[in-house]
């Protein structure tokens, strides 16, 4: 299995047509679940920020 770089993420899914969205990339491995804390808090922080954003 060949690993695939941030930077070709970024282009295989086309982000940079979302520069005017929150986005990033988290290195981590389905396989052994190094660096999914990392991930998932950063992904937990991103969605804090944003109900702080969104009004009721």
């Amino acid at each position: 299995m060949e690993e695939t770089t941030l930077p070709q993420l970024v282009n295989l899914l086309g982000l940079e047509r979302f520069q005017d969205r929150s986005w990033e990339l988290r290195a981590c491995s389905a396989l052994t679940g190094a660096g999914l804390p990392e991930a998932l808090q950063s992904l937990r922080s991103l969605l804090k920020s944003r109900s702080h954003c969104v009004s009721t």
